[in-house]
């Protein structure tokens, strides 16, 4: 909404962002939880899931073709190093750009089986650090100020929800 997207596209990326990892389904559990580095043969095969997530939006639940698009795309990088096609800049759905920037967020503040969530500061930083890199600079300094206006109201659900019990 803060970007100035239609209705219709706001929706897309709602969409896209609920089913975006859908594909990980299909990866073997030792690789999606492994506490250690991966080897290159496994991210390879992690890789894929954004591919079959596509087809399974597309193929089985029939969705439109652009959800499948923006949720192929969500791990192509800003300048050009993401997968699965080496994407850069606009020519990344600006749903899948949105939902890269959510989705580093989620990943660095939730708890993994290789480390505990990061704190917000740290978070930030590492956006910051990033910012024309892996992710597209405006759509982060959107999400940065909305982090911003609601910082004590995250700082709160994060105190209760996702740091150590």
């Amino acid at each position: 909404i803060h970007l100035g997207l239609t209705q219709r596209k706001v929706m897309q990326t709602i969409g896209a962002a609920l089913l975006h990892d859908i594909g990980m389904l299909s990866i073997p559990p030792g690789i999606v939880n492994k506490t250690s580095r991966l080897s290159n043969n496994e991210f390879e095969l992690l890789k894929i899931h954004t591919s079959k997530a596509a087809r399974f939006i597309t193929e089985v639940l029939l969705l439109p073709k652009e959800l499948g698009i923006i949720v192929k795309q969500h791990h192509e990088r800003f300048d050009g190093g993401g997968y699965p096609e080496g994407r850069k800049g606009t020519d990344i759905d600006i749903s899948a750009r949105i939902i890269s920037v959510a989705d580093a967020f989620d990943a660095m503040t939730s708890k993994r089986s290789y480390r505990d969530a990061l704190s917000l500061d740290i978070v930030r930083a590492e956006l910051e650090k990033n910012s024309g890199k892996q992710f597209d600079p405006e759509i982060l300094k959107v999400f940065l100020n909305i982090l911003d206006n609601h910082y004590s109201d995250i700082l709160e659900i994060q105190k209760k929800y996702i740091t150590k019990e």
